[in-house]
């Protein structure tokens, strides 16, 4: 009987969670930079850390089932990741936010969304004909009065290399973002989760 507790116990524990990443994963997807490649890459990114996650949690409802002593010192633990991953989601967010308003432009005639790279030297060379000065101010005119939407997708704009390192950048940064917004909402739950059950003993 009681190692039936411990089982339901435990499959309780992996299911709560499982549905709240499920949905927070949506969130994360919707904030993601544009690119499938990148989208790609966060969805495996979320599953493997909702896995290891996942694990960590099978672990610490195990031990608490099998040794009711370990409430307190699982609550303190918890408390302590809490803690350091809710100040890491702060400083990680502030730079994915701003890397995000950096290299990521929304064209209106469009209505599409573009990662921004370095004006390649054709580009540069249309700016200097014209008499443009700036590389905003030529970045702009080139997107809304030279090329068309075809021509940006194709690589007219900005180099190749330099879109492929604004994307690794936003992809870095966002990763780093999520993984601690994860762990906090996590460690959050299960600093909850400990806290009553401590109360309850």
């Amino acid at each position: 009987m009681a190692s039936s507790n411990k089982l339901v116990l435990l499959k309780s524990g992996i299911q709560i969670i499982g549905v709240l990443f499920a949905a927070f994963g949506g969130f994360l997807l919707n904030i993601a930079p544009p690119g499938g490649i990148i989208k790609l890459s966060v969805g495996i990114a979320q599953f493997i850390i909702l896995c290891i996650l996942l694990y960590i949690a099978a672990l610490s409802v195990y031990s608490l089932a099998l040794d009711k002593r370990q409430y307190k010192k699982n609550y303190k633990t918890w408390l302590m990741i809490c803690g350091i991953a809710l100040v890491s989601t702060v400083i990680t967010s502030v730079v994915y936010f701003k890397q995000y308003n950096h290299l990521i432009i929304k064209v209106d005639r469009w209505d599409a969304i573009y990662v921004r790279g370095i004006l390649n030297d054709k580009s540069l060379a249309i700016c200097k004909e014209e008499n443009i000065s700036g590389e905003h101010s030529c970045e702009m005119e080139l997107l809304n009065n030279y090329y068309t939407a075809e021509q940006i997708e194709d690589g007219y704009l900005w180099s190749p290399e330099s879109i492929k390192s604004s994307q690794l950048t936003l992809l870095i940064c966002y990763l780093a973002f999520i993984l601690s917004l994860s762990v906090t909402l996590f460690s959050a739950i299960e600093l909850l989760s400990s806290n009553l059950k401590e109360k309850k003993e």
